[in-house]
């Protein structure tokens, strides 16, 4: 769910973009960065799914919550003016990982209770 949030917020940082860190760019193409990461989350659905029923879950929650941090971190290293390194980190970084890991959470809690016939 945290990882939702983060992309359902991202007006927040489409704002704060706009006014001190990419002022030089218009506001269509900032929001290049929310809208790549919102579709990648949704789009990797598919392979977190795969992945999620041939038994892969931990190896791809690990890497997902590690990407995650890592981007989440060079996020904060980004440099005012530098639409790359946002675009980077934010968009394709934390949208990859959001996408592996968004799906599959769903899925374990179906998996984790036993169906019963009557």
């Amino acid at each position: 769910f945290v990882s939702h949030r983060h992309t359902g917020a991202y007006g927040v940082y489409e704002a704060f973009y706009k006014e001190h860190y990419l002022s030089n760019l218009s506001s269509s193409a900032i929001s290049w960065v929310g809208s790549t990461q919102y579709s990648l989350m949704f789009g990797l659905g598919m392979v977190g799914g795969l992945l999620f029923d041939k038994g892969k879950f931990q190896p791809i929650f690990f890497f997902s919550v590690a990407l995650y941090i890592f981007c989440n971190f060079m996020l904060s290293l980004a440099r005012p003016q530098h639409f790359y390194q946002i675009f980077l980190s934010q968009g394709l970084g934390m949208g990859v990982a959001m996408g592996l890991l968004y799906a599959p959470t769903f899925m374990i809690v179906g998996a984790h209770f036993h169906h019963q016939e009557k």
